[in-house]
């Protein structure tokens, strides 16, 4: 049997030998993930009226690889397409040596799903509220400022005792808790546009935010090691807020084109995907015997 001899082997620091190519590094993970897909979208709101009409222009006919494959009403899927191949490329960071694919499957579990989907059905759908009540219903700007206002305190009032909560109930029926807030705050949407149906559907939107995103971040700490701290967290958040940057800027496009009723069921899929997250994190732990990777090191510590 061979033993590989550690001794033998020259030690070298990345950070001398690739310093120069830092400044290359952030500029290519800025133009990639971020930029084109907005590049995309970009080129397809500029068409879109050319497209619609069917005329042909010098732009249109440049970028017909964005929209030809699909109808009118999905013209910018072609950008959805793009930001699920980027998550699930850029997932391949989580794999390595030693744990193999079990830290893939720890990093995109219930944690960061939960955090990015409950962030972005609130973003989603607050963001289109002032657009609807204003435009689409004809409130005044004082009566939007109410709803906002109820929202704001539904978003950060349960902060006083979510904590308190995830002790004593778990951390996963805290998130599931958030879900279903969040499910019944789009039920009350899609049921009338009057005041009340504003307010208390996002106030109610603001309670399950706050329990899916603080559920989310709790859980974090529980599906990695602590030499995967910085990685996971690092793309946790990044993950996190190119959804909200994401849910923001389609939330008022797909309200100019489809309206307020499809505004809400189109966070209906992204609410599922955070129940299916915590179902199958619970089955998963209640199948597995052995240390969470944070129990891990601290057995290896002691």
């Amino acid at each position: 049997m061979c033993i590989r001899d550690r001794s033998s082997e020259v030690s070298t620091t990345w950070d001398d030998e690739t310093s120069g190519l830092a400044p290359y590094f952030w500029a290519f993970f800025a133009l990639w993930p971020v930029l084109v897909p907005l590049g995309f979208l970009a080129l397809l709101l500029r068409v879109r009226k050319p497209v619609a009409a069917q005329r042909a222009t010098p732009l249109s006919h440049a970028t017909s690889f964005l929209w030809r494959d699909y109808s009118g009403r999905f013209l910018f899927w072609e950008v959805l397409d793009l930001v699920r191949k980027i998550f699930l490329s850029s997932m391949v960071l989580f794999i390595d040596q030693e744990y193999g694919s079990r830290k893939l499957q720890r990093t995109v579990g219930a944690a960061i799903v939960s955090a990015t989907f409950g962030y972005a059905v609130m973003n989603f759908l607050m963001t289109a509220t002032p657009i609807s009540m204003q435009l689409g219903n004809e409130y005044i700007i004082q009566d939007v400022k109410v709803v906002i206002q109820w929202h704001v305190v539904g978003m950060f009032a349960p902060g006083f005792f979510t904590g308190s909560l995830i002790n004593r109930i778990g951390v996963l029926k805290t998130v599931s808790l958030g879900a279903f807030l969040q499910f019944a705050a789009v039920l009350v949407a899609l049921a009338g546009t009057t005041l009340p149906h504003f307010w208390l559907s996002l106030f109610l939107l603001g309670i399950g935010w706050n329990f899916a995103f603080t559920g989310g971040t709790t859980l974090l700490p529980e599906v990695h090691t602590a030499s995967e701290r910085a990685k996971v967290q690092g793309t946790n958040d990044f993950i996190v807020f190119t959804g909200m940057a994401i849910s923001s800027l389609f939330s008022g496009t797909l309200y100019h084109f489809m309206g307020w009723s499809w505004v809400n069921m189109a966070t209906l899929p992204m609410i599922g995907l955070v129940m299916i997250a915590v179902i199958w994190r619970a089955l998963r732990n209640k199948n597995s015997n052995g240390p969470s990777p944070s129990q891990r090191d601290d057995l290896q510590i002691e």
